[in-house]
C-alpha cells in the first residue's frame, strides 16, 4: 500500500540518519518495522493483525515470506500496539551472546 511504502521510506531514512549523522553502529540484521513497513532489512519481519497468512497456495505450494509474518491477535498485544509509535525494532534473525545490535556515542541525541 502507499502507506506502508511512505512509512518504509521513512524508516530507511532513518536509519541512514542514525549511521550517518548520529554515528550509531546498527547490526545489519537489526531492523525497524511497523506493520507491513520495514527499514528495508534483508528478511525484516512483517506484522499483521490476526492470524498470519495461509502458509501455502492454492496450488500447494508455499508462500515466500510467510514465516515473517508475526502476530498481533489478543487484545492486550492490541492495546500495546495502539498505545506505542507502531515502530519496533526486531532482530532478522538470531543474535549471538557476544554480538552488539546496537552502539551509540554520547554525543548522539535521540528523542
Amino acid at each position: 500500500s502507499a502507506g506502508a511504502d511512505a512509512l518504509s521510506s521513512r524508516l530507511a531514512s532513518f536509519r541512514k540518519w542514525l549511521t550517518d549523522d548520529a554515528k550509531c553502529k546498527v547490526h545489519p540484521s537489526l531492523c525497524i518495522v511497523n506493520g507491513e513497513a520495514t527499514d528495508g532489512t534483508k528478511n525484516a519481519p512483517v506484522l499483521v493483525f490476526g492470524p498470519p497468512p495461509s502458509a501455502s497456495s492454492s496450488a500447494g505450494e508455499s508462500v515466500a515470506g510467510s514465516s515473517r509474518c508475526g502476530m498481533i491477535d489478543t487484545d492486550s498485544e492490541r492495546a500495546l500496539y495502539d498505545r506505542t509509535m507502531g515502530c519496533q525494532v526486531r532482530a532478522a534473525r538470531e543474535m549471538k551472546k557476544d554480538e552488539a545490535m546496537l552502539t551509540c556515542p554520547r554525543t548522539a541525541m535521540i528523542t
